[in-house]
């Protein structure tokens, strides 16, 4: 939308410590003539988000949505390239595991097409990228309370069902055996080791 940029250039003029601020989307078809309904969280996280954002593996808003810092990108580098989808949700939480605080914009600035085709309607494709998004935080410098061997054992049991439903008994038996390496067997010992 036309006043986009602007108004989060003046949001991050009214709080300068902020690293990133987003704004929300409206989900539009394919011809863009219709709203299509959105899930959202009940409150849209602000300030340090990484707890709310590892809550997840999607993002509250699009790519489009956010306008960043230009000292947080240079601090924390650019999109994984390797991943091909779910980039995004890595990078936000890069951003906040590097403690840039965000702030949000509560108005609809960007349209985002909804299309049958879209990649986030492949579940095994979203699936194996949300895995890879996981696992690529390995080293990624997370607080304590982040439990990122847990993530990963949640990814490969989602992938494993993904798996399961569409006929791959084998990779999915797999990803079930990695699940279960990854899992805390007590309270600060975990087996699966985080590089």
């Amino acid at each position: 939308m036309p006043t986009k940029l602007e108004k989060c250039l003046h949001r991050f003029a009214e709080q300068p410590v902020l690293g990133v601020v987003y704004t929300d989307y409206d989900l539009r078809s394919p011809d863009l003539s219709a709203s299509v309904p959105v899930e959202r969280p009940g409150t849209m996280p602000e300030g340090q988000v990484l707890a709310a954002l590892f809550q997840r593996t999607a993002s509250f808003f699009n790519p489009a949505c956010p306008l960043i810092r230009r000292e947080a990108v240079e601090a924390i580098g650019f999109f994984d390239e390797r991943l091909r989808a779910v980039e995004d949700w890595q990078y936000w939480v890069r951003l906040a595991a590097g403690g840039f605080p965000f702030g949000y914009v509560p108005e609809r600035l960007v349209w985002y097409r909804d299309t049958p085709q879209s990649m986030s309607k492949d579940p095994l494709r979203m699936a194996t990228a949300r895995l890879m998004a996981v696992e690529g935080l390995r080293g990624v410098p997370l607080p304590p309370e982040i439990d990122l061997p847990g993530k990963i054992a949640d990814r490969h049991h989602a992938l494993a069902m993904v798996l399961w439903e569409q006929g791959d008994r084998r990779s999915a038996r797999q990803h079930l055996a990695q699940a279960r390496v990854c899992i805390p067997r007590a309270a600060g010992a975990v087996a699966c080791s985080v590089r």
